[in-house]
């Protein structure tokens, strides 16, 4: 039989007091602390090498459940970091596929709105005022189609006509610009004083306007003369440059390889008036009907009220010779195909915008109606951030077309 001392050894004794608790039983002393865990034959008794004391456990408990809740803050704190990463990435990946999927519609866009850009280009008349748009019944047919009519009436009047003086026009959810060439300075065949002024307009100060223009001169002649304070092939080679092409430039920005020229920020910018304002293509004179206001501005003695008159009148008429224009500007403009050419060119210009993307495609077509085996053809085709237009707010007009094929 066991000894009641050592069944005391299974009891829980309160301190201070004299009575046993069974094993397992919690009860508190007055001071609200734990009983202690006595152990051993000597329980009951007083502290002996017999008898063991065991410090309560809740010192332990709450270390170990304070270390519990820091690690349990981490691991929340982890988690957090990664879902937050993770949340960032996917958002980053759906811009991402929304900015790829608003440029592949806004490429798509505008390779429609350029398609129907080129058919008319090659099915309708060009005549003083622009591109005629006659109805279908009025069209010539293909075989007897005159691309150009050497006087306004002679043009198959119609519904309407486009101007080729860069003003826009919406094509379902493409704003689309026809800029005549012959409007614009032509930087193979410029003269030295037209092209002087033109630099005026991008801030190039009037001492460093020879030397860009003696430059550009060595980059597109034939020879290896250096003019001077030009530059040719040597020049390039010390500064690690390609050398000058010695040929005519084929886009309005290769003036961009030649020295010095890449520092004019006017022109070097995004968004850079330049390129509507210049062009490459082999053409010669200046049409008044659809030059810039910026270059008609440039012409010796022009004011703003002359520059104002002369859009007015052309928006409503084309002006088609000098003595008109000279009436109308109140100057005087000397005659002949080297400077007055109201009539368009074949090589036009034509740009595609879709707001929304923050696009811009830019175009240049030179129509070839005797060629055996093309219509048109493409000198250059980009695309590059909108330019900065002065009637940057002009609303654009719907273009409304019959497309039937001439002699449908």
């Amino acid at each position: 039989m066991t000894s009641n001392n050592s069944l005391r050894g299974l009891f829980f004794r309160h301190p201070g007091e004299s009575r046993d608790l069974p094993l397992g039983a919690r009860e508190l002393d007055n001071n609200g602390s734990r009983p202690e865990f006595v152990l051993g034959p000597a329980a009951g008794r007083s502290r002996g090498p017999g008898r063991w004391r065991v410090a309560g456990r809740s010192s332990g408990i709450e270390g170990e459940a304070g270390f519990a809740l820091i690690l349990t803050l981490v691991v929340i704190l982890a988690l957090s970091l990664i879902t937050l990463a993770m949340t960032q990435w996917l958002w980053t990946a759906l811009d991402q596929a929304k900015t790829n999927r608003d440029r592949a519609v806004a490429e798509r866009t505008m390779a429609e709105a350029e398609a129907v850009s080129l058919y008319l280009l090659a099915t309708r008349p060009l005549s003083f005022r622009g591109l005629e748009l006659p109805t279908p019944e009025r069209l010539p047919s293909a075989a007897h189609h005159p691309l150009w009519v050497n006087d306004a009436a002679d043009a198959p009047q119609g519904i309407s006509h486009i101007r080729l003086d860069d003003h826009p026009y919406l094509l379902q959810r493409t704003v689309v610009r026809f800029q005549d060439a012959r409007g614009l300075i032509n930087l193979n065949l410029v003269s030295e004083g037209d092209i002087y002024s033109l630099l005026g307009i991008f801030g190039v100060a009037e001492g460093e306007r020879d030397p860009l223009i003696a430059k550009l001169q060595d980059y597109t002649d034939r020879d290896s003369l250096v003019r001077l304070n030009g530059a040719e092939a040597p020049q390039y080679e010390d500064l690690g440059l390609e050398p000058p092409a010695n040929a005519p430039l084929r886009t309005p920005w290769e003036v961009l390889r030649v020295i010095d020229w890449d520092k004019v920020e006017g022109i070097a910018r995004d968004g850079s008036q330049w390129s509507l304002l210049t062009s490459t293509a082999p053409i010669n004179g200046l049409n008044i009907n659809t030059a810039p206001r910026a270059l008609l501005e440039l012409m010796p003695l022009m004011t703003p009220d002359s520059v104002d008159r002369v859009i007015a009148r052309r928006v409503q008429q084309p002006i088609i010779d000098a003595l008109e224009f000279g009436a109308i500007a109140g100057i005087t403009m000397a005659d002949g195909p080297s400077r007055f050419g109201p009539f368009p060119s074949n090589s036009l210009i034509l740009t595609m915008t879709v707001p929304s993307s923050g696009l811009e495609r830019r175009v240049a077509v030179r129509l070839m109606p005797n060629a055996p085996d093309r219509p048109w053809r493409i000198d250059y085709d980009v695309e590059l951030p909108p330019a900065e237009r002065d009637g940057g707010g002009e609303t654009p007009d719907e273009l409304d077309l019959p497309l039937q094929s001439p002699g449908s």
